[in-house]
């Protein structure tokens, strides 16, 4: 009988509506026949305490579409490099 098996792991990254800080994870999924089943592998959780993004974050609420593109953008990259640096930190156990 051949099972099918499917197995990858993926970076997730979350930062709630509490604004507090962004929080990644590295989780292993697997598929065998049919069924799934996953492992939180590592976590890692970034405080804003001390940055400007608590202030920002909350502020895209009004922000004109300008301001929100913007604030998009530097979003985009902050989240990219914490995935890279995450990834980075802990390349060497996985």
């Amino acid at each position: 009988m051949n099972k099918e098996k499917i197995s990858f792991i993926a970076v997730g990254i979350m930062s709630g509506t509490s604004v507090d800080g962004l929080d990644l994870a590295l989780c292993r999924f697997k598929k065998v026949d049919g069924d799934w089943s996953f492992e939180i592998l590592k976590t890692k959780t970034l405080s804003y305490s001390g940055t400007e993004w608590p202030q920002k974050l909350a502020g895209a609420e009004t922000a004109d579409g300008y301001k929100l593109m913007e604030l998009h953008r530097d979003f985009g990259r902050f989240t990219g490099e914490a995935a890279k640096d995450f990834l980075e930190e802990i390349k060497a156990e996985y």
